[in-house]
């Protein structure tokens, strides 16, 4: 079959299953899956409780779940319908994920449990022009206005019994409107993203040709559908045929790799660097000469990569190293992934080129690319057999990549939004007046087309000096330290650069265990002589890989961690810097006034 929308995509797939089994789940005690008749047959019972209920083509449906074949279900029924999914994060506030229902017009919502109901519930009405809400699981005390997918499951085939059949009757067309994600809203108050069919289509397309995916693949799910990355990329393994199953959290994710053992799989830079801290933290608590081998065996594995990719050598005798290392710990950290990755589809934030590296040279590809929620998303990828360190890769088919005269990403492809919903303003502003969409990202191209990314456009630190700095570069090399979780660099229209970091505490308690130090409260940790020496030198050693002009010269400790919660960072964990500015302003000035800090303690300055 042709395929021109999203409802094509799955009809392709559910068709190829038929009667065997995909979109595996863990339900608290064993793994179970779907087979595609099932998933098919419960798609037609939920579009005919929608449509009986008033949802029709062009409505808007809110979900907002954790990953789950629930989620990939709603979605499918969505477009049985022609309706338009919104998704949202289960960790948005009360007032966020009302602000979505509301803006986008929804009539009904999905949501995973009754306290996310909560939200849209105001009084003994819902929010906006919601209808209806579907709750996915029964927990917690039920709203009197609620239904729960199983009674509308029943409904639904009640209905069919009676004849009631509406799915597919109003297919939806490649121009149609898909989808209507709301950006993280780093800067602002979110827009709601409109994506067509097209939109995914093309760019689902598109990365197959790049991503090199296999049918006899299969891959586990764990970052939020809700954005787009990992949405998309399931469009690109449903329409190659891919076994699918959902990790049951982050915290199980490393149990979940052992038992599901995936051969490719999205993720973030965060995962690859709790994985190397990890591995550099079980160095700093070992002895001598387990220590040696485990820096030795990251040298290695970091130069042969390099040879091999960077330089296209294959260097004999550190080959016959990489070998003894594979033997002594590589298998093992593959071990933790399952033991059969192919490569991983890296996006949503850059990683370390030595990051990079490393993990290519233990035998775990990453593939990085390059996109936004406004680009459908991907717009530049590396690939399996072509990879560049520190490169996201050149343009997917049908992309076009330039640089605009200020160093701006400008892209134009079928994969662009068609704009952003009730904001022709902010539509107007995204495109150049010949039609390139300002990605808001900084960069270059090389001889190869070949892209690069600096940083967000918005967030480049522009020193009292002049210089123009990208934070993300600084934070990605104190990222590869075992005892840093988070940091946010600070420097604009400043003397200098500083940062504030949340350390990873766990590690910190270990080594002051190590050193003699009896305090274990963090509050007591943050003014210890002992603790402020290890932060020097943590500053000390990523000075060592930053340019002259990109020096830290200052450093306040955050004794809780940013979250999503307490609205220092948005759903997708990407930082909101003017909140941090706003909320730690005390802190912050504290490391260009001199004395005492905002924690009591004196400045620290890495010499």
């Amino acid at each position: 079959m042709e395929i021109k929308t999203v409802l094509d995509i799955y009809d392709h797939y559910l068709d190829r299953l038929g009667g065997e089994s995909s979109f595996g789940h863990h339900d608290g005690k064993a793994w179970k899956s779907i087979t595609g008749n099932e998933f098919r047959e419960r798609g037609r019972r939920f579009a005919a409780f929608l449509s009986s209920m008033g949802v029709s083509k062009g409505d808007k449906i809110l979900l907002i779940s954790h990953n789950r074949p629930e989620w990939h279900l709603t979605d499918y029924t969505a477009h049985l319908l022609g309706a338009v999914l919104v998704p949202a994060y289960p960790t948005l506030t009360a007032k966020d994920t009302a602000f979505v229902a509301v803006h986008s017009e929804a009539k009904a919502a999905i949501v995973s449990t009754p306290l996310i109901a909560e939200k849209l519930s105001e009084g003994k009405t819902w929010v906006g022009d919601l209808k209806e809400v579907i709750v996915l699981e029964h927990s917690g005390a039920p709203h009197e206005a609620l239904f729960y997918l199983d009674e509308a499951l029943r409904k639904g085939e009640s209905l069919i019994s009676e004849g009631f059949d509406p799915a597919g009757k109003d297919r939806p067309e490649a121009s149609d409107l898909a989808s209507i994600i709301y950006t993280s809203g780093t800067t602002g108050e979110p827009k709601g993203v409109m994506l067509t069919h097209d939109n995914f289509v093309s760019n689902a397309k598109a990365g197959l040709a790049r991503f090199e995916f296999r049918e006899s693949d299969t891959t586990i799910v764990f970052l939020p559908l809700a954005h787009s990355f990992e949405r998309l990329a399931c469009y690109a393994y449903i329409l190659e045929g891919l076994k699918i199953s959902y990790a049951e959290s982050i915290d199980r994710l490393l149990a979940n790799l052992r038992d599901v053992r995936p051969t490719v799989m999205c993720a973030v830079p965060r995962l690859y660097e709790r994985i190397y801290g990890r591995l550099m933290e079980n160095a700093s608590r070992s002895n001598y000469l387990k220590k040696y081998f485990i820096h030795a065996g990251v040298n290695i594995a970091e130069r042969w990569a390099k040879a091999r990719v960077m330089e296209n050598r294959k260097p004999f005798f550190l080959s016959i190293a990489r070998e003894f290392f594979d033997l002594l710990f590589y298998r093992g950290i593959r071990t933790r992934t399952g033991g059969r990755i192919r490569f991983f589809v890296s996006g949503g934030a850059a990683i370390n080129p030595d990051l990079e590296a490393f993990f290519y040279g233990v035998g775990l590809r990453i593939v990085q690319g390059y996109g936004l929620t406004e680009t459908a998303p991907v717009l530049t990828s590396n690939s399996e057999s072509h990879i560049c360190f520190g490169s996201v890769g050149v343009p997917l088919d049908g992309v076009e990549i330039k640089i605009d005269t200020d160093g701006e990403i400008l892209a134009r492809g079928p994969n662009i939004m068609k704009g952003y919903f009730k904001n022709e303003a902010a539509t107007r502003e995204c495109f150049t007046e010949d039609g390139w969409f300002r990605t808001g990202d900084i960069g270059h191209l090389d001889e190869k087309m070949r892209l690069f990314i600096t940083d967000r456009k918005k967030e480049l630190i522009v020193t009292a000096g002049g210089k123009n700095i990208a934070p993300q570069h600084i934070e990605s090399v104190l990222a590869e330290n075992n005892y840093v979780n988070q940091s946010v660099v600070i420097g604009d229209a400043l003397p200098y650069l500083s940062v504030v970091i949340h350390p990873n505490w766990e590690n910190v308690r270990a080594y002051a265990e190590r050193k003699g130090v009896a305090v274990t409260a963090v509050e007591e940790l943050i003014v210890h002589p002992q603790i402020e020496h290890l932060f020097d030198n943590v500053l000390k050693r990523a000075n060592v890989k930053l340019s002259r002009f990109e020096q830290l010269k200052a450093y306040r400790l955050l004794p809780g961690e940013l979250s999503v919660e307490s609205g220092e960072l948005t759903p997708t964990l990407k930082i909101k810097r003017r909140v941090v500015l706003s909320k730690y302003k005390s802190l912050i000035d504290s490391m260009y006034e001199g004395g005492r800090g905002g924690l009591g303690r004196e400045k620290r300055t890495a010499k």
